[in-house]
């Protein structure tokens, strides 16, 4: 029962606040994910019991950084960061809260990575395909220019 109390008032904070919150830490929370979750864990179980939220933030950035390689470097850094700014912006705020925010922004992340492996592509493809693929395709003076119409 205590419980269910508990989640009702987390909820209503949630409502209240969590928009401004998130607006407040900008859009870097949406790249916690799950990759801040896991990091969270580990850190959490190198703590001591009275240990302060800031050394527990700087506990979460060493675990992501150590579990961070290639493109997800960007991402733990990023993360890191937006842990930091959650546990600055709202100590009291209970863990479910979080739970529910990193896999809501997971699917962000998801997007994220996949726009930078379709960017790779797009990449490789203008490298075998030449001078042909240099121009953008947006800028269509500088085609017109090529074709030799002034």
């Amino acid at each position: 029962m205590a419980e269910a109390v508990e989640m009702g008032v987390v909820r209503a904070r949630i409502r209240r606040g969590a928009v401004a919150r998130m607006k407040a830490v900008g859009a870097s929370v949406a790249r916690m994910g799950i990759a801040g979750m896991k990091a969270k864990v580990r850190a959490r179980s190198r703590m001591a019991a009275g240990d302060s939220k800031s050394r527990m933030a700087r506990a979460v950035m060493e675990e992501m950084a150590k579990s961070a390689t290639g493109k997800a470097k960007a991402f733990g850094n990023i993360a890191a960061r937006a842990t930091k700014n959650m546990l600055k912006v709202r100590a009291s705020l209970s863990e479910n809260f979080l739970v529910v925010l990193a896999n809501r922004m997971e699917t962000v992340r998801a997007n994220l990575l996949c726009r930078a492996s379709l960017m790779d592509r797009v990449r490789a493809s203008r490298r075998t395909h030449g001078a042909q693929k240099r121009i953008a395709p947006n800028d269509a003076w500088m085609k017109r220019a090529h074709r030799g119409v002034r």
